[in-house]
């Protein structure tokens, strides 16, 4: 069985150690780890490497018994010294939390384990026992400290129903069910999960076959899945919840600070209408932010849609006439969502501007207090009713514009005297219909070269008495321009380091919405974005200086090594791309010049025109649609074989083709009306040898500046391309950099991607003198 991704596949997902406030790597670790109590079907702290688990009277200790059956894929058996190591090596959500409530981990026997805590805590088990964290996911602490962190992270080995096979970085992961599994050999003996990150294309793989399940389908396509016969489309149900933010309520100036005017926003918003655009129906409509599913959550519905009363509302409050309520944040990429909420409350008066904002940007800036107006937020973080309610409502929330007073005073008591939980009740579910993306709650709280380079000829014949052996001023020219290219590549690093770290903070991509400022401090800290600039990039070039790039801030492996292994795709493609846009571009343009202003050359001119106005992404999402869906001839995406190459390459070299076509016309009629060619037309040499030896020799000139040049574009920035089409490369990881707000990656990619440029620079400069004998330096 396949499923295609809508996430990037990361490293570090595959040790628990690493577990961030990210509910999507859990599906990896479901796969591979296994923990002592995890949430399932039964209930949020269900028993599974432990058969059972108590609490003491005083909530000081709680006790797990280990079962008797369970092994790690290497065949060691589960040890309470294991359940030890791995919360002493845990390092990822809330573990300055857990480490700073636990006083000590007691190892009883091969199978019992105790932790004692400081004082009373009766979340424990939330942040241990759910998605909250990693804490209580298990692995061998003998293979760990035989391979270290690095190489488990490559050959993880845990105690779940799946064993690694292969892994490959940000493209796909291979398992194969594990036999000593202490539930059961799972039915499905090969899992593959592979990452398809454009919407489009997951839908096109999915109805050509080549994977069985897809995630995260918005209205227009999941409609057309569920038109499909032979596909079903069900809803997830991770903790999500949507909701719409009065940033300016707490300014008795503003109108949302009229209690009249925040309900009457409320009731002029349909939910269902919403729900049923974005969802198809499937998500449920919600009164609070608190998923009902959560631990001490109450239910609460939704006010009805009433625009009647809604403007009834506006008219008591003073606004017969509405207001402008400036601008309108949707948390990316949910614009459309945002867009349908706007348009509800245009309707009734309330004016706002919707500003469109990349997700590292956006949680910046709302954390930072910077936003004005609206804002829509989303948060899938686990916990309970009080940690999902701790970052937007409390004076010391991240997210928090403001508090209410009682609830404030509230918050810390309930933390000391809510009862500790019972073993037994472990598998109460709750209401398992998802909550995701569940409606808007609205609450308080809430250049041409070598041609006529020189001076004229005659000055050409004075100097060339002074001129220096060819060899010599060939020699000087290289070092002068090596010179110049480590100038430039320095003053690229300097502009790259600072632009990456101007466009947002990396540690709030790398956790939920919601998540703890420890948590992200702890981030921060670990990656040095606690330093000051100087610091860090004093830090970089001295590692660069090592040829060290770095480790990914996402992946948690080093950086050149990442390059490396997609290097060789990206340069398959873009040799493939290469050759089509030569092929294409090449004779199309000598035609074109040869029959100018005839009907030959007006098709050039279009096809040109057509290639460079035609975008990338579109061209090939036509070929996925055509080849793929309609005529199942060619994969969708992915790589391995030449069928998988086929489409990339056009897509890609479209464009570059119609460039070709253009410089090779062009600079054709320019060398056709050179006086040599009419010399050679008057000995009454035949046209097609004019046109072969003397004309196109001398006019491929640029296009080989341009090929050399376009080549290594190709290899480094075809971001597009290689996303539309999952395609493993340099481009796609350049992309994930920026998507991610991975420095090292971003940086490394650029530098690397320039001193390309460089060196095929100076290699056309120095074919300049091979293919043209009047050039010399």
């Amino acid at each position: 069985m396949t499923w295609g991704l809508h996430v990037t596949l990361a490293s570090r997902w595959l040790d628990p150690a690493e577990t961030e406030a990210l509910i999507t790597p859990f599906m990896v670790l479901y796969a591979i780890h296994d923990a002592l109590v995890k949430p399932m079907p039964a209930g949020p702290n269900t028993p599974s490497l432990a058969e059972s688990w108590s609490v003491s009277k005083d909530g000081l200790t709680y006790e797990f018994v280990l079962r008797k059956l369970a092994t790690f894929h290497n065949g060691d058996p589960v040890s309470a010294d294991d359940v030890k190591f791995s919360f002493d090596r845990y390092k990822g959500a809330a573990a300055k939390l857990l480490k700073d409530k636990v006083r000590e981990i007691q190892v009883v026997d091969a199978r019992r384990v105790r932790f004692h805590l400081k004082e009373p805590w009766p979340d424990f088990m939330t942040f241990y026992g759910t998605s909250a964290s990693g804490a209580a996911w298990i692995v061998p602490r003998k293979y760990v400290e035989k391979v270290g962190d690095d190489g488990f992270k490559k050959a993880p080995v845990g105690a779940g129903p799946y064993r690694v096979v292969s892994f490959t970085p940000g493209v796909e992961l291979v398992m194969e069910a594990f036999d000593g599994y202490w539930r059961k050999t799972p039915s499905v003996k090969r899992l593959v999960f592979r990452s398809i990150p454009e919407e489009a294309t997951r839908a096109a793989a999915l109805k050509n076959g080549e994977v069985d399940i897809v995630y995260l389908l918005s209205g227009p396509i999941a409609e057309d899945v569920r038109r499909t016969p032979s596909l079903q489309l069900v809803p997830s149900q991770p903790p999500a919840v949507f909701w719409l933010e009065f940033l300016d309520q707490w300014d008795p100036k503003s109108p949302w600070h009229d209690r009249r005017v925040r309900l009457a926003a409320s009731l002029a918003i349909d939910r269902q209408a919403v729900n049923q655009a974005e969802t198809l129906g499937f998500s449920r409509p919600t009164g609070s932010i608190i998923p009902r599913a959560f631990e001490y959550a109450l239910s609460f519905d939704p006010p009805p849609y009433d625009p009647r009363r809604a403007k009834q509302l506006l008219v008591e409050a003073g606004y017969p006439n509405g207001f402008d309520a400036g601008d309108f944040y949707p948390f990316p990429p949910y614009t459309s969502m945002g867009e349908a909420v706007a348009g509800y409350l245009q309707a009734l008066g309330i004016r706002t501007r919707i500003q469109t904002m990349e997700r590292a940007t956006f949680l910046t800036a709302w954390r930072e207090k910077k936003f004005r107006g609206l804002v829509m937020g989303i948060t899938g973080a686990a916990g309970n009713a009080a940690t999902r309610l701790e970052a937007y409502v409390t004076n010391g929330g991240i997210y928090a514009y403001g508090v209410v007073p009682e609830v404030e005073d509230l918050f810390p008591r309930q933390a000391r005297d809510a009862p500790a939980p019972d073993p037994e009740d472990s598998s109460r579910a709750g209401d398992a219909r998802p909550d995701l993306r569940a409606g808007v709650h609205l609450g308080r709280g809430a250049a041409r070269r070598g041609v006529g380079r020189g001076p004229d000829q005659g000055a050409r014949l004075l100097g060339a008495l002074r001129r220096p052996p060819l060899e010599e001023a060939m020699k000087g020219y290289i070092l002068r321009r090596l010179g110049y290219s480590f100038i430039s590549l320095f003053l690229l690093s300097v502009t790259i380091f600072l632009f990456v770290r101007v466009t947002g903070d990396p540690a709030v991509l790398l956790v939920e919405p919601g998540a703890s400022k420890d948590d992200l401090e702890m981030i921060r800290k670990q990656f040095g974005l606690d330093q000051p600039l100087p610091v860090q990039y004093g830090s970089f070039i001295t590692s660069l200086l090592r040829g060290d790039f770095g480790q990914s801030f996402y992946y948690r492996t080093p950086v050149l090594e990442l390059y490396l292994s997609r290097l060789p795709h990206s340069l398959l493609l873009a040799g493939a791309a290469m050759v089509f846009s030569l092929v294409v571009g090449i004779p199309t343009g000598i035609i074109a010049a040869v029959r100018v202003n005839r009907w030959w050359d007006s098709v050039g001119k279009i096809f040109a025109l057509l290639g460079l106005s035609m975008p990338s992404f579109w061209v090939g999402l036509l070929m996925i649609l055509f080849f793929s869906v309609y005529l199942g001839w060619l994969p969708s995406s992915g790589s391995g074989t030449l069928l998988h190459l086929v489409m990339p390459a056009i897509a890609l070299g479209w464009v570059f083709a119609a460039a070709h076509m253009r410089l090779t016309r062009s600079s054709m009629l320019e060398v056709l009306g050179s006086e040599y060619v009419k010399l050679a037309r008057l000995k009454g040499l035949p046209e097609a040898l004019v046109i072969s030896k003397h004309a196109f020799k001398n006019a491929l000139i640029p296009v080989l500046t341009l090929a050399g040049i376009n080549l290594v574009i190709m290899v480094n920035v075809a971001v597009v391309v290689e996303t539309v089409f999952a395609w493993p490369g340099v481009g796609r990881l350049l992309y994930e950099g920026i998507a991610f707000r991975d420095f090292p990656v971003v940086q490394a990619t650029v530098l690397l991607g320039g001193a390309m440029i460089v060196i095929v620079n100076l290699l056309v400069d120095i074919l300049y003198a091979v293919i043209d004998p009047r050039i010399r330096y």
